[in-house]
């Protein structure tokens, strides 16, 4: 019934029928392995598994479900033993490039930094490298974290198509704040170069900062793209914060200088930045021929009707 009963790590499915027999099941340690209270929509109690963590102290822990088996009128119970493995400690990781080149997905680890950027679900940290590392979790952690914190964290190293974070937290330990930092944007003369960038192939350069001179276009979604010319560069993120964005959309349509951190490349909206100025930190680009001209005609707002009604 339980496929390696022996090093569970995982959760798993039981049944509710067993040759005709109906079944209902209790865990004698519910710390460790929780039953569904009701069956799934095919038929399983779900078994939820939290395992004992090797660095508090946590050992390889066995636990007995009880089966209570019923067919018409008899009733008998039955006992099966799991052995669910420890979750063995995080592993430290001082430099976030090391970390990237050395984990792998799920891996447990433990890293600090210093938070220079936040979004709507986490933040970024800065190592004492110069690297960066993105931070996915609950909006109790992100809102307990402030720009200039540094920030200790243990998780699972995740990834968000070619961003890869750490997520699941399970440690969240704001060590200082107000620490200074320096970020040093990377300036793009041409804003499409951020198309060109091979993010599948460099973990690292997730959280970099770009000053890029683009076109702002609000969709009717409220979402927000941004262009060179008539081509697409990308979109930015909606996770960025709610009152950037809000300073980004009253540029509609305009042509301005920002500073953008590289987020992800996403399979259909392509690149995708986040945005965490104000309205201070966005530039009206200054344009001169075709340029001002082709930002001019995107501006016009051309009526369809005259006064008293009549189409034009």
């Amino acid at each position: 019934i339980i496929t390696g009963a022996d090093a569970i790590t995982a959760n798993f499915l039981l049944p509710s029928l067993v040759r005709g027999a109906t079944v209902t099941w209790t865990s004698g340690n519910t710390d460790v392995a929780t039953i569904a209270g009701a069956v799934d929509g095919a038929g399983f109690y779900a078994v939820t598994i939290v395992r004992p963590k090797a660095e508090n102290g946590g050992e390889n822990t066995t636990v007995i479900l009880t089966a209570t088996l019923t067919i018409g009128t008899t009733t008998i119970t039955s006992t099966k033993s799991i052995r669910v493995i420890a979750e063995p400690p995080a592993t430290v990781f001082t430099s976030f490039a090391t970390l990237h080149g050395a984990s792998s997905l799920n891996d447990y680890v433990d890293v600090t930094g210093i938070a220079y950027a936040k979004f709507n679900g986490g933040y970024f940290l800065l190592d004492a490298e110069g690297d960066y590392l993105a931070v996915y979790t609950t909006s109790a952690n992100y809102n307990a974290v402030a720009i200039g914190d540094q920030v200790r964290i243990k998780g699972l190293y995740k990834n968000y198509y070619t961003l890869f974070q750490i997520s699941n937290l399970t440690y969240q330990e704001v060590i200082s704040h107000s620490n200074a930092f320096t970020i040093t944007p990377t300036v793009l003369e041409d804003a499409l170069a951020l198309k060109a960038i091979d993010a599948a192939a460099d973990r690292v350069m997730h959280g970099t900062t770009y000053t890029v001179t683009v076109t702002v276009k609000v969709l009717a979604s409220g979402y927000v793209d941004i262009y060179k010319g008539a081509e697409r560069i990308g979109t930015v993120y909606s996770y960025s914060l709610t009152d950037s964005l809000n300073a980004l959309k009253a540029q509609a349509n305009k042509v301005v200088t920002i500073d953008v951190i590289f987020y992800t490349l996403h399979p259909t909206n392509g690149v995708m930045v986040l945005f965490q100025g104000t309205a201070a930190d966005i530039e009206l680009a200054v344009l001169t021929g075709q340029d001002a001209v082709n930002a001019d005609a995107a501006a016009i707002s051309v009526p369809t009707t005259a006064v008293g009604g009549q189409s034009l």
